[in-house]
């Protein structure tokens, strides 16, 4: 914990001084390193306490690495005087507490599933493809973090009072979450296929079903997090603390009764509804701090839900694949076409 916390503080860091390409060399180079070392152990016949020392040793490594690079980023230090009562501390403390406790709450949605899917239907090949779903969509996470991080701050800089940029980016970044999950929901319903049970083996067969869910919960997602990133650049992160407890309280009382009743396709369904409930309400509340129109937010979740049943109907074989992937390909493209209208729209205003 400790040595990723350092490296994470880092990131941030390296975020708020506009380096943050430095954070993907590190972060690249590090894991790369590690990998190689983790198999060369398990060939070797390294346990899991042996993966554990190589996994800390790494994190270490890229913490000590990323603190040379965030001092070689911000410069001499500058010299700080007794009577600065420590107010930093405290800001870092009243913001950042609510935004860790949040990503930890938001988190559980995925690991509190999977522990009530293992506590319902017991350990078996669909506990596996379960997992693996969820840990990609925890890559997802991260992948749209990031993307929100480097967003921050631009986002603060220009977080004028009264000022309508802010609602262009936030319906900027709604159109292109959609365009973006919309397109990988299509390419993914068009490649899924035998290939993964042959690349993982024929425990996996039910995951190949539900890659292309993945495309749709990249969308809310993104949604989630981009909109957070507008929200704090104006009031701050204790107010999403309550969402994401909302979100993940749905995410786990449906799994309840979804688990019971679909089995792991019901696991998937809670996890991407706890997204959307997330996503939609953060988007919600941002559209409100920078006076966006919320009828845009909810034609957006219209269009998601579209997206959704189409994508939903062609997984569970009662819409063909040769009708939903046209369909959600045109959807996808005039979210983009939308998006890429508004974007040239603001460039001629701003």
């Amino acid at each position: 914990l400790a040595p990723r916390a350092m490296a994470a503080g880092s990131q941030g860091v390296l975020t708020g001084l506009e380096c943050a390409q430095l954070t993907f060399i590190n972060n690249l180079s590090w894991r790369t390193v590690e990998l190689l070392f983790a198999i060369v152990a398990l060939l070797a016949g390294a346990g899991i306490l042996s993966l554990a020392l190589i996994h800390l040793a790494s994190w270490l490594l890229q913490a000590l690495n990323g603190r040379i690079l965030e001092r070689r980023a911000a410069g001499p230090l500058e010299t700080v005087t007794a009577d600065s009562d420590a107010s930093p501390t405290r800001r870092l403390l009243h913001e950042g507490l609510p935004l860790a406790l949040g990503a930890f709450v938001t988190g559980l949605a995925g690991a509190g599933t999977l522990i009530l899917f293992r506590a319902l239907q017991g350990a078996g090949d669909t506990l596996g493809a379960v997992a693996l779903f969820i840990q990609a969509s925890g890559m997802l996470l991260g992948f749209s973090a990031a993307v929100g991080n480097a967003l921050l701050p631009y986002l603060a800089r220009t977080a004028l009072p009264g000022s309508s940029h802010h609602a262009t980016v936030l319906r900027l970044a709604m159109g292109f979450s959609l365009a973006m999950g919309g397109l990988a929901t299509a390419f993914l319903l068009l490649t899924s296929g035998p290939w993964l049970t042959r690349l993982l083996g024929p425990g996996f067969a039910e995951l190949q079903r539900w890659l292309p869910g993945l495309g749709l919960i990249l969308i809310p997602i993104l949604w989630h997090t981009l909109g957070a990133r507008i929200f704090i650049s104006h009031a701050g992160a204790r107010p999403l603390l309550p969402i994401a407890i909302f979100g993940t309280s749905s995410v786990l009382l449906a799994a309840l009764f979804l688990i019971q009743a679909l089995g792991g396709a019901g696991a998937l369904t809670a996890v991407i509804l706890g997204y959307l409930v997330q996503g939609f309400f953060v988007s919600w509340a941002a559209a409100r701090i920078v006076a966006a129109s919320r009828n845009r937010i909810l034609a957006q979740l219209l269009t998601f839900l579209l997206l959704a049943t189409l994508a939903a109907g062609a997984m569970a074989g009662f819409v063909q694949t040769a009708v939903a992937v046209p369909a959600i390909t045109v959807i996808a493209l005039l979210s983009f076409l939308g998006t890429l209208l508004e974007l040239l729209k603001a460039r001629r205003k701003y």
